[in-house]
């Protein structure tokens, strides 16, 4: 039997040839590269637990610890995400895409306080020592977008971030107590958001998105500070540090 060569041929490089066409017009498929510049706000939420020692002082002395490190504090910065990324026309109306995307970093929350007396003792101050600092960001998300015209589209995303996170706790005493803890580590979630995009010509393209992730808790027990008058009986205090990142960025993209 024998195979109808030449239509087969000639159908099968129509099928290829005709989306091919259509592509090379198409200002927003394809392979693109970018840079965007994001204000990023960060939140920290601490939660603090006392343990150990601390359940032979007053239940003045130990909420009054306890809540100087608690609630939540948020600082914004301005900085900088490159990405890279491939998007894929499907019809008239949809895009679908991947983008792999890397923020430098150096959003801090300063969360420290203090010292603050007392109450009912003004003779007995406490201070805490303690912020978070995102080092890096990394992401890998997929998109999927509807068209607005030739030339426009709006998006949403999802995929996975990862942090590297660098989180500090401290507290002194003007009665010699001095402790702290850290943790020096990364963090990684599901980072969610919606985007608009625009073909400004066949190379250069124009974005703007907002993006969140809640990037989990961190653990944290403080341990006793060299010249820390305090060392025995142990006081324990256990932070849980909740922390959240969000990010609305405008970007230029160029296609290759």
């Amino acid at each position: 039997m024998r195979f109808p060569t030449l239509p087969l041929a000639t159908a099968t490089l129509l099928a290829f040839a005709l989306p091919a066409t259509v592509r090379a017009t198409d200002d927003l498929h394809g392979w693109y590269a970018g840079l965007d510049v994001q204000q990023s706000r960060i939140e920290r939420e601490a939660r603090t637990t006392l343990d150990g020692a601390w359940s032979i002082e007053s239940n003045e002395l130990r909420a009054f610890v306890a809540g100087l490190d608690a609630g939540e504090r948020r600082a914004s910065d301005t900085g900088v995400n490159a990405h890279l990324g491939y998007l894929h026309s499907a019809g008239e109306r949809w895009l679908f895409g991947v983008e792999l995307g890397l923020d430098g970093g150096g959003e801090r929350v300063d969360a420290g306080q203090g010292p603050t007396a007392l109450p009912g003792t003004p003779s007995l101050s406490y201070a805490t020592q303690t912020a978070l600092e995102f080092e890096r960001t990394m992401s890998l998300r997929g998109l999927v977008g509807l068209r607005l015209g030739e030339s426009q589209a709006v998006y949403a995303s999802v995929g996975a971030a990862r942090a590297d996170v660098l989180a500090t706790t401290g507290i002194t005493s003007n009665g010699g107590y001095a402790k702290a803890g850290r943790f020096d580590g990364h963090r990684s979630s599901l980072q969610w958001g919606l985007g608009w995009r625009m073909a400004l010509n066949e190379r250069w393209s124009l974005r703007a998105e907002w993006l969140q992730a809640d990037l989990g808790n961190v653990d944290i027990e403080n341990a006793y500070l060299p010249g820390s008058s305090f060392t025995d009986p142990a006081y324990i205090e256990r932070y849980r540090i909740e922390l959240d990142t969000r990010q609305l960025r405008v970007g230029l993209g160029a296609r290759f």
